[in-house]
């Protein structure tokens, strides 16, 4: 038994790839609707922290920025504070472990890991940094649908 001509067969491949467009999205639509979801970041949010940072931390301007983008208080400078007095990272790593922090959690998570577990500092602090921990954008703003429910 032949199957039955397809429609397709011969048309032009323009028309083919519309079709193929409409017919498989590019986006999932779960991440189109985080997106609509996710509110409109104000910069002047960061501005407490910047200032906090300028005039407790010895960091370069780019450095304090960098550390309190998206944040909405001063955490990040104390978070700062308390990994500079703990964990003896670099300046660069600090900032990292503490973007985005809302108290000293990932600093208490770098020292608990660094004492209990034989990982290098890099793995450690990826694990116990916010963004990662609390599944943020760069905006600190929570990622809707993945993990969870």
């Amino acid at each position: 038994m032949r199957s039955p001509p397809s429609l397709l067969v011969g048309a032009p491949f323009p028309l083919l790839l519309v079709l193929f467009a409409t017919a498989c999205p590019a986006e999932d639509p779960s991440v189109a609707r985080a997106q609509a979801q996710e509110p409109e970041y104000q910069f002047e949010t960061a501005l407490p922290c910047f200032l906090a940072a300028r005039d407790q931390l010895a960091l370069s301007d780019e450095q304090r920025l960098y550390l309190c983008l998206g944040s909405r208080s001063t955490a990040p400078v104390a978070c700062f504070r308390a990994a500079d007095r703990t964990t003896f990272l670099s300046d660069p790593q600090a900032i990292e472990l503490c973007r985005c922090a809302e108290g000293n959690e990932s600093v208490e998570c770098f020292n608990r890991f660094r004492r209990e577990a034989f990982l290098s500092d890099s793995v450690i602090l990826e694990a116990c940094r916010p963004i990662v921990a609390r599944k943020l954008n760069e905006r600190c703003i929570p990622i809707v649908g993945i993990g969870t429910r």
